[in-house]
């Protein structure tokens, strides 16, 4: 059985100290909404979704610790408001 391995270009609406890691990969999709923990330890919600012609990109919220605080935070700034 092959594993597909899903490949993101990522996006913060808030990087305001630029070290945030640039590239995301998993074996499964995300969707607007999901919140994934990147390599740095911090948690995002996936507010966004561009398909690119050469990738695809994943916008997403700003940092949290945990995978609740993360899906708040966009909830409540309206980055989910779309859904």
């Amino acid at each position: 059985m092959t594993v597909q391995i899903y490949n993101y270009a990522l996006k913060y609406l808030n990087d305001s100290d630029g070290i945030q890691p640039k590239a995301y990969s998993t074996e499964v999709e995300p969707y607007t909404g999901d919140v994934i923990e990147l390599d740095s330890g911090d948690y995002h919600c996936v507010v966004k979704i561009n398909r690119l012609k050469a990738t695809n990109q994943l916008i997403l919220s700003e940092p949290a610790t945990s995978h609740e605080e993360a899906f708040r935070l966009a909830s409540q700034c309206g980055h989910l408001s779309e859904m």
